[in-house]
């Protein structure tokens, strides 16, 4: 009788526990429900908050976090990514792409330490050594950011961008080795063709003097003409190391760290370009008209075609990244017929790798926020769409889930 009795006070006890235990993990599903159906909506904000609600009251499954941290990036909300990132790290449950999305959100919050120690976290993914690079540039950093580069050429030989920013970063600090990187970057991308021209004729220009100065001087100089301030100004830098009273590099110096400096170098930017010969004027020019035929052209491909020329000539800039996203999906034959939006285009495409299909979602929506929610993408968020697409062609290239 008394241990027939036990039992049933076990059996009470079982069930109370479970009767208090069980509502949580419960509304913990309803909640991954929720936030799956909000996420496929568009959503992305609701979302988030959803996966993260999820991710509290089911502590067995912590990988929630992770994405609660990415459908935040994919809705803008970089300080709630930076949250449940954290959560994820501190479970132990971040994967290396997860470090990255981290960065990229410490980034777009000018946290750029933190964004340098996420990304630590994700190599050696070589999109983590880009990133990298980017941001020790930004800080001035350019040995480290010249390493990283390096480091990103090892995992992708075939990358033109590394190719290019690496020649640049050399032409500001050891002009000599600048060229073999440049000649690279045009080999695998012929868009680039007209800066690289317009920086090897100057450089080029520079090599028939053995003087060191003037060799930093003149690649200065084309530099800037390109824009890149930071390397001109490292230029001049090291020009005045190499020759400590030369007039001329203190003089762009101190033109580049004038209260109005960026006004008084352009001028002389200006004359320093005519005067490294026709040749880089003629392809000065060349670079705009050719710039506004490749955006038009770009606006009829993705559509924009029937808006104002303003419009359609800021969209097409914004939205680079979904054009090479279009051409790399018709180099596998798969094309957006007319009959179908964006959106639904991209949910056609569930016959792609499971990664490969959470891409596209994933680009598609960000399409939809620049083109109808007037968002606007920073350049380093404009270099991580370019790594996600550059991830989606690797995954593409694998065979095709058509071939069975």
């Amino acid at each position: 009788m008394q241990k027939n009795f036990g039992a049933t006070q076990l059996f009470i006890l079982v069930g109370l526990v479970t009767l208090i235990l069980a509502p949580r993990p419960i509304a913990g599903a309803l909640n991954l429900r929720t936030a799956a159906r909000l996420d496929a909506a568009g959503n992305k904000t609701d979302a988030a908050l959803a996966y993260a609600t999820a991710a509290a009251r089911i502590p067995w499954m912590p990988v929630l976090w992770e994405q609660a941290g990415r459908t935040a990036m994919d809705g803008g909300e970089a300080g709630n990514a930076i949250s449940y990132f954290n959560k994820a790290a501190d479970r132990h449950a971040i994967t290396s792409s997860g470090w990255l999305s981290l960065g990229s959100a410490y980034q777009e919050q000018g946290q750029v330490s933190q964004a340098i120690n996420a990304w630590k976290q994700a190599l050696p993914l070589a999109r983590a050594d880009s990133f990298l690079a980017a941001a020790e540039r930004s800080r001035g950093n350019f040995t480290e950011a010249i390493a990283y580069w390096r480091a990103n050429i090892t995992l992708e030989p075939e990358s033109s961008a590394a190719h290019y920013s690496l020649g640049l970063l050399l032409a500001a600090t050891a002009p000599g080795q600048a060229n073999p990187e440049l000649i690279r970057a045009v080999d695998l991308c012929t868009a680039l063709e007209a800066p690289v021209q317009s920086l090897r004729t100057a450089l080029n220009t520079a090599f028939l003097s053995d003087d060191r100065g003037y060799q930093f001087l003149v690649s200065g100089q084309a530099l800037g003409a390109l824009g890149e301030w930071d390397l001109a100004a490292e230029a001049f830098r090291n020009a005045t190391i190499s020759r400590p009273v030369y007039g001329e590099a203190w003089a762009w110096l101190r033109g580049l760290l004038h209260p109005e400096g960026m006004y008084v170098l352009s001028s002389r930017i200006l004359g320093g370009a005519i005067a490294l010969g026709i040749l880089v004027a003629v392809a000065a020019v060349g670079v705009f008209v050719n710039e506004k035929y490749r955006l038009r052209r770009r606006a009829l491909r993705i559509g924009l075609d029937a808006l104002p020329d303003s419009d359609k000539l800021r969209l097409a800039r914004q939205l680079a990244f979904y054009d090479q996203f279009l051409q790399l999906l018709g180099r596998h034959k798969i094309t957006r017929p007319r009959s179908l939006t964006p959106r639904e285009f991209a949910q056609s495409l569930t016959f792609l790798p499971a990664r490969a299909y959470e891409q596209v979602c994933q680009l598609t929506e960000v399409f939809y926020r620049v083109r109808f929610g007037k968002h606007d993408l920073s350049p380093a968020r404009q270099r991580l769409l370019m790594n996600v697409i550059q991830d989606l062609a690797r995954l593409l290239a694998g065979p095709s889930p058509r071939d069975g």
